[in-house]
């Protein structure tokens, strides 16, 4: 996957740093809200979930007509923020957190350290928790990926710690992993305690993290593909079909394009989702902390699915690879190099926006030989009404040795 350097053109965004059961109604509400972009697109103006005005294309979503305490929504390929309400609000993400218990895992297998056909066996520790479960019992033994279905379908405390215990060989010793992780996502507001995400016992401290942090840790586990599998998966069989796996993620199904995340529900965390969906190309993530209910949690965050999909548009302005201008070399083998965008620029557009924006490349006359193949040259600047938007660097696109000594003075009185 080529990097990329996006900006939203217009800023939405305000603020600061067991699940309920949707009801029937709801679910008919979300399945056509999900499934009729395009039309409500043509026509020029939609009616969000929740609310009762039809929305003029274009118009943004106000982050304070959100129930939920905290929310974003972000682009899942470069983390552009399209919109957030307090996304840097410290709470606990309850069984949210479960994603990096994941993340964890598929990192050390996409390495080779380790195989998801390994054997884990449950240990008393395990076979003692609470909540959402699969009532593991000690001594018994599941390959990796079948508990890592349980904690990612399922959402089950026991594997959660089965699996932190065979990976960290405490669970101690794993929620070490999980925030060194964290800290090298850049997730500042996060401090894990457990790899569960259950409410702090008596003289414990609490998971806390934050909706961009969650956002952070949801598009880093979308990269694995194995994993969006396993959350799209609505019920699976566990023990030889003896128990089954059920996603309390009620919009699997009722909303189009959507494979994941994980939900996060206890009395003091509110109720918690990260969701995700792909139309077209274009990944978003949503993710709502601290919703009054099960209902207003999926409806929140497929409404701000659905205003991303209906009315924000990437446009590139830059793609990565593309070539610029040769830049002269002095003293080379030969007598220029083609230059290429290190990266992808790209821009968030609402309808109606003003001008389209402009490129503006920035390079030296000449440089001096040798030249090394990647070697940064320039910057092209991408502007809107004169204010830089976006740039990525201009890099030398094959490697010029530096010329002989005859060649050079040869070249020097041609």
């Amino acid at each position: 996957m080529a990097s990329e350097l996006v900006t939203p053109s217009r800023g939405p965004c305000a603020g600061s740093r067991p699940p309920a059961l949707p009801s029937i109604a709801l679910a008919a509400a979300l399945a056509l809200l999900g499934g009729v972009a395009a039309a409500h697109a043509a026509r020029g103006a939609r009616r969000p979930e929740g609310t009762g005005k039809p929305a003029a294309a274009g118009t943004a979503l106000a982050p304070d007509s959100l129930e939920a305490a905290s929310a974003v929504l972000v682009d899942a390929e470069t983390g552009a923020a399209l919109l957030a309400k307090e996304p840097h609000q410290r709470r606990p993400p309850a069984s949210m957190l479960k994603m990096m218990v994941a993340v964890i895992v598929l990192d050390q297998v996409q390495a080779g350290t380790r195989k998801l056909d390994e054997p884990v066996t449950t240990s008393r520790r395990a076979e003692a928790m609470g909540g959402s479960q699969v009532y593991l019992k000690q001594g018994e033994v599941f390959p990796l990926e079948d508990m890592l279905k349980a904690v990612l379908i399922g959402s089950a405390n026991d594997a959660a710690v089965a699996v932190a215990e065979h990976v960290g060989g405490t669970v101690e010793g794993f929620v070490d992993l999980m925030n060194a992780k964290a800290e090298a996502l850049g997730m500042k507001d996060t401090r894990f305690v457990t790899p569960h995400g259950l409410p702090p016992g008596r003289d414990q401290e609490a998971d806390v993290s934050s909706a961009h942090d969650m956002a952070l840790l949801a598009r880093t586990l979308v990269r694995y593909p194995r994993a969006l599998q396993w959350t799209s998966t609505k019920e699976a069989p566990f023990r030889e079909g003896k128990f089954i796996l059920r996603n309390p993620n009620h919009l699997l199904g009722a909303f189009a394009g959507l494979d994941g995340l994980k939900t996060g529900h206890y009395k003091e965390a509110g109720y918690n989702l990260a969701a995700t969906a792909e139309r077209d190309g274009l990944r978003l993530v949503a993710v709502v902390m601290g919703a009054p209910n099960g209902k207003t949690r999926f409806a929140e965050a497929a409404r701000l699915l659905n205003w991303g999909f209906n009315i924000v548009r990437r446009e590139v302005v830059v793609r990565a690879g593309e070539e610029m201008a040769p830049v002269k070399v002095r003293g080379g083998v030969e007598p220029a190099v083609k230059l290429v965008a290190a990266r992808r620029v790209t821009v968030f557009r609402l309808p109606g926006d003003g001008a389209a924006p402009e490129r503006e490349v920035q390079v030296p006359p000449g440089i001096q030989a040798p030249v090394e193949a990647g070697q940064k040259v320039g910057v092209v600047a991408v502007k809107r009404g004169g204010e830089v938007v976006g740039t990525t660097d201009l890099v030398a696109a094959k490697t010029v040795p530096r010329a002989s000594l005859l060649r050079r003075l040869f070249l020097f009185w041609r």
